[in-house]
């Protein structure tokens, strides 16, 4: 299989799905069609589903396409169904570095978030499909876009418009990186802006009202509200993570600024109200607009089935909790009990792309383990 795998990344890896809050990008569709010819076959049902995403860019409204979600699954199978999930949207990649693929890895943007773990997934399931009559489950697999930026309009949509009924899924598998491990404990995420405001005028002026000035004690709270949670551990999930990812102010430098917004993300273990009222507490002192864009609560699920069938071993379920937000906390809140479960180590996502490296045999390994819990080896 290690050729059959090579070919897939290295395929994959040429397609730039990266993808932007306020730029265009995240164009998915000829990637899903190279993996619709891929996994096609006489007795494989295969639907992309396309769809647009409304955004702003530079203050005007546009209407981004080339997306969408590819669906597949065994016709006429009655077997217990199983979704294998994973986006095919990548970060942003702000180096010239071109992915490389050897015969040990495969490296750059999207290597292991998540074109590495999502080749596994397609090579499983193309080679499901070639055994039908030895299956004990049957595997859908699920390929979105945007879940890198546009709150997570893929899977949204999906879920809106199932092409497939929902119910006749019995579990789900999330293929994000989890260095081999299933993670059934699902950290929550939030997504906060905060914006400070002035009033803009020549700097010359003594006592304007700077937005950015006010802004400088809010973040020396909101530093001392990260180091709070650092400390504050909770029970099977751990502690909460807070990151100030940007910071924006001001539009020369030789005008003071009239607004200036700081945005953050929280992977919080407690739920999302309780830490925004926690940080709302840690700022009521400051003159500040707290807007929360969007916030999910952490979730355990019930992954007895990968426990009852004899596969605990190969699959490897941890105790340790998937301390990052995955589509699958959707999947579950439609009914779907869905596990996190990929080859590839976490902490390399969204790195540096010629450090974002993923081995070739740990994608074969997952392939393997999964290919035997579907055939209940």
């Amino acid at each position: 299989m290690s050729n059959n795998t090579k070919v897939i990344i290295k395929k994959l890896l040429v397609y730039n799905t990266t993808n932007h809050s306020n730029q265009e990008g995240g164009y998915t569709l000829p990637l899903l069609k190279y993996v619709e010819k891929e996994i096609g076959s006489s007795d494989v049902e295969i639907q992309i589903q396309e769809y647009q995403v409304e955004t702003v860019i530079n203050g005007n409204k546009k209407k981004l396409t080339k997306r969408g979600n590819l669906i597949a699954y065994i016709k006429g199978c009655r077997k217990p169904k199983i979704l294998l999930q994973g986006h095919v949207d990548t970060v942003p990649n702000e180096s010239d570095f071109t992915p490389k693929v050897t015969n040990t890895t495969a490296t750059g943007r999207g290597a292991v978030d998540m074109k590495g773990p999502v080749t596994g997934l397609i090579s499983t399931f193309k080679e499901l499909t070639e055994k039908p009559g030895e299956l004990q489950y049957s595997p859908v697999l699920l390929l979105t876009s945007d879940e890198e930026a546009h709150n997570f309009a893929g899977i949204k949509h999906f879920l809106r418009n199932p092409p497939i009924n929902l119910d006749t899924i019995k579990s789900g598998i999330c293929g994000e990186p989890t260095n081999l491990k299933v993670k059934n404990k699902l950290y929550g995420a939030m997504y906060l802006i905060l914006e400070t405001h002035g009033k803009e005028g020549h700097p010359a002026m003594r006592n304007s009202e700077n937005a950015i000035e006010k802004a400088i004690p809010i973040l020396e709270k909101i530093n001392r509200f990260k180091k709070y949670l650092d400390k504050k551990e909770i029970s099977l999930f751990g502690i909460s993570v807070l990151n100030i990812g940007v910071i924006n102010g001001g539009i020369k430098v030789n005008v003071v600024p009239s607004c200036c917004q700081i945005q953050l993300s929280i992977r919080n273990a407690e739920p999302a109200a309780k830490v925004e009222q926690m940080l709302r507490e840690a700022l009521k002192d400051e003159d500040v607009e707290i807007k929360s864009i969007f916030t999910y609560d952490p979730y355990t699920v019930n992954g007895q089935i990968f426990k009852n069938e004899g596969t605990g071993n190969k699959l490897n379920i941890s105790n340790e909790p998937a301390a990052f937000m995955t589509e699958a906390t959707f999947l579950n809140q439609a009914g779907i009990p869905t596990v996190v479960y990929g080859p590839g180590n976490p902490n390399l996502a969204h790195a540096d792309p010629k450090e974002e490296k993923i081995l070739i045999t740990d994608i074969e390994r997952y392939s393997d383990s999964l290919k035997s819990f579907f055939l209940g080896n």
